[in-house]
């Protein structure tokens, strides 16, 4: 098995045939979306982790989003 390499990107700098790869993926594994929707969802992130192989192939991905938010005065983050 080879290793995957990770490349962080935002949304907004995928091309659109990677787009195409990652809903591919979606749908390959998950059911109860469809193409808009999950593009919305999609842009709605803050970074997107695509991992591939040695070939440079997309294997995986997942995404990120970071809230900020105030708790007893002091601002965070959480990341989903």
């Amino acid at each position: 098995m080879s290793r995957l390499r990770a490349e962080v990107r935002t949304p907004g700098a995928l091309a659109g045939a990677e787009r195409d790869a990652l809903y591919g993926l979606y749908t390959r594994y998950y059911g109860g979306t469809d193409r808009s929707l999950f593009l919305a969802d999609l842009d709605d992130k803050d970074q997107v982790i695509l991992l591939r192989d040695g070939r440079g192939r997309l294997c995986g991905f997942s995404t990120l989003a970071v809230w900020g938010f105030m708790f007893r005065g002091r601002r965070g983050r959480a990341l989903f």
